[in-house]
Formats: structure tokens, sequence, C-alpha cells
């Protein structure tokens, strides 16, 4: 099956400029670059399989930022009138579906990202030595975490470069991130400025009001801030990509 390219629709192209995607991501699995290295010549044990399963998350990434970068796009659209009858506070909601939607997909894009150096240069084996990775998969990936790779730098062919950037963009641009997803999953839906209701019932108690610990945001902020987050882990993919041979 040929992979077709999809266009957008002329509603969306506009709020799609700015928004470029790490094209060197896309469709590894059938370059020159990949098949070389599967056939190279005196290869290590499993080279095509690990080479396979790295081509794997490339796609994987490459997938999940263009459909965070949809998202972005839809938020940033005023009016919804092919889904829902005319209201300001409808509209509101369904940008806020978008941005939701975005944030928890940059999230499990950064998660992706450590996948691949975390297959690639079998940092899963610094733990545990027999993991097979034909037969263990779900346990590999279930252990990858950004922590594990430092202990990994001096232990492993991973690149302390490499772990620099990953280590430098979690703290400096994920890491607001992850914070949002984290509250959206585990806490309570992000507060919107724009979705505020009028009127609400407010209880007060010693020490607590029930609007006081929300942390409200407008739209517009907050499409701003993922317009800029897709910049950066966008730069991320193209500063690590120079670590793999295909």
């Amino acid at each position: 099956m040929e992979i077709e390219r999809i266009e957008p629709t002329e509603k969306v192209k506009p709020f799609l400029k700015g928004l470029r995607l790490p094209s060197q991501f896309n469709g590894k699995m059938n370059r020159n670059e990949f098949i070389q290295y599967c056939f190279q010549e005196n290869a290590q044990k499993d080279t095509q399989i690990i080479g396979c399963e790295t081509c794997k998350r490339f796609q994987d990434v490459y997938n999940t930022i263009a459909g965070a970068r949809l998202s972005v796009a839809l938020a940033q659209i005023k009016e919804f009138p092919e889904f829902i009858q005319p209201n300001e506070w409808g509209y509101n909601w369904m940008r806020s579906r978008y941005v939701t939607d975005a944030i928890l997909l940059y999230e499990a894009s950064f998660d992706l990202i450590l996948q691949i150096p975390w297959i690639f240069f079998q940092v899963y084996k610094i733990k545990n030595k027999d993991l097979d990775i034909r037969k263990d998969m779900a346990v590999i990936l279930e252990n990858c975490r950004l922590q594990k790779f430092e202990k990994a730098i001096s232990k492993s062919n991973l690149p302390l470069e490499l772990y620099t950037l990953l280590k430098k963009f979690y703290e400096n641009e994920n890491i607001v991130i992850s914070n949002w997803a984290n509250i959206i999953k585990h806490r309570q839906c992000i507060s919107f400025k724009e979705l505020r209701l009028q009127n609400v019932f407010v209880v007060v108690d010693k020490d607590y009001n029930s609007l006081s610990y929300l942390e409200e945001h407008t739209l517009d902020e907050m499409v701003a801030a993922l317009q800029n987050h897709h910049s950066k882990i966008v730069e991320l993919c193209e500063k690590i990509q120079k670590f793999f041979p295909f």
C-alpha cells in the first residue's frame, strides 16, 4: 500500500502556517539509508530487528506530532457551525477540546522520542541483559524513562550529547506540557477563562474556596504556548537525527 499525502482544506491551511513537521522522521523504513544499514557487513546480532523497531518509533513520533499540529490548527478557528449551532460558549468549548488534545499528544510525542535512543542504543539492557527485543517489547518500553538514561551513558553507546539534548529539552520545554498533561489526566480539566460560568455555586470554608485552586488560562494564551512548543519539539527532532545512521 502506498501512503498518499494528506492535504488540509482551505479553511485549515492558514492555521498550519509556521507549524512544520519533522519530515526526516517520516517513511524511514523505505529509505535507502535504512535498507543499507540492515545489510551492512559485519552487522551485529539483531541489527535488522533493532533498526526496524527504531524506525517504527521515528514514524510514531512523526504521526503523533502531526496529530498535535492539527489540533493546534483547529484550536485557532473561532467558529464551528458545521459541528454545533452558533454559540460563542460552545465554539470556545470546541477550541478547548482541541487545546487539550494537543497537550496530550505533545506529551506523548516526547515519550516516543525517548524510545528511539532507548531501543537503538539498547539502553534497556543496562538493567536486564536478558531482555529480548523479539518477545519483551512491552517490558522494554514500560521501563523507558528519562531518569534511567543517565546511568546508561558509561555503560552503553548512548552519546552524552544526545542525553544532554533530551534532558535540557525536558527541563526547559517539556516540563510545562508534562504538568498540563498531568493536570488533565489526574486532577481535572484545565480551566479556561472563556468557559467560566457566571453565578456559579462556591463552597467556602476555613482555608478553602472551591474556586481558589483553579489555574485559569485564556484559549489564545494556550494556543500561543503550544505553537511555541511545536517549534521547539521539531527542532529537537532535527538535532537528534544526527545520532542515527538512517
